[in-house]
């Protein structure tokens, strides 16, 4: 879609340095807060982006389809293993994958 950021690392791939960006932003906002499941303090950032699938838009009946994805942090409890995901869109790190490449 026009106006979209396209990462130029498809795999998503992420360094030490843009996990503690990451980390520091979630603390910054109060999302790094013990597990809600289980109480743990042990979460950790996946070193992968995931993207979670919208809605598939149609512009017509019988028109092009259009699939769309978030990319998404994902935190994990090492205790229980519960998931949260984190838009990077309302975190501000949509370029977080293209820093990491050029601060490498």
């Amino acid at each position: 879609m026009a106006g979209e950021k396209q990462f130029d690392d498809p795999s998503g791939l992420l360094d030490e340095l843009a996990r503690e960006r990451i980390r520091d932003v979630l603390a910054e906002r109060g999302a790094m807060r013990p597990c809600s499941r289980c109480g743990s303090e042990h979460l950790g950032i996946f070193p992968r982006l995931s993207y979670v699938q919208l809605q598939t838009l149609a512009e017509s009946i019988g028109g092009r389809i259009e699939e769309q994805s978030a990319p998404v942090v994902v935190v994990a409890c090492s205790n229980c293993g519960a998931i949260y995901q984190h838009a990077l869109g309302a975190l501000g790190l949509m370029g977080i994958t293209d820093e990491a490449k050029s601060n490498g």
